[in-house]
């Protein structure tokens, strides 16, 4: 009669696993990526922006005006709400640039739209929580971007 003998199983995996685990735990939540960009990328998007080819330009646009709204989210955050304002207006006038260069030939339609969707949703959650004297400005930007999309949309299905 033969007996079964068990193997030992080596522990190193299961410690590095363990101190893995214990280790991303210990991290503060505050220490989590902060995706809001900063005032120098936003710049080099808009010259990038300015100077791109006309098939690229609306995708361009599209990405300076999610971005932009990611400050002013942040602005709003900080209880910066003139600086907000002032992001905001800027955020339509990148809507308004999406709007007047889209064309058959545009690169990046549909991704420009699913931004333009998502950045939408962002300015929906800001109106929702923002202070009374910044909804005016909200809620303009946002009908903007909304123009913006549909102008897209209709050009994408126009085929």
């Amino acid at each position: 009669m033969q007996v079964a003998v068990a193997k030992s199983i080596p522990h190193f995996p299961l410690q590095l696993f363990c101190m893995t685990v214990l280790a991303a735990a210990s991290m503060p939540c505050h220490a989590a990526i902060d995706l809001t960009p900063d005032a120098r990328l936003v710049a080099d998007l808009e010259v990038r922006a300015v100077q791109a080819d006309p098939r690229e330009k609306p995708y361009l646009y599209t990405e300076l005006a999610d971005k932009l709204t990611l400050m002013a989210s942040r602005q709003v955050q900080n209880g910066d709400l003139d600086q907000a304002a002032v992001t905001l207006e800027k955020v339509e006038a990148c809507s308004a640039r999406i709007e007047s260069e889209i064309s058959d030939k545009s690169k990046g339609m549909k991704k420009a739209e699913m931004l333009l969707h998502a950045t939408g949703r962002r300015l929906a959650d800001m109106l929702r929580v923002s202070p009374s004297d910044l909804k005016p400005r909200l809620q303009a930007t946002l009908k903007r971007l909304n123009d913006a999309q549909n102008s897209l949309l209709s050009k994408m299905f126009e085929h």
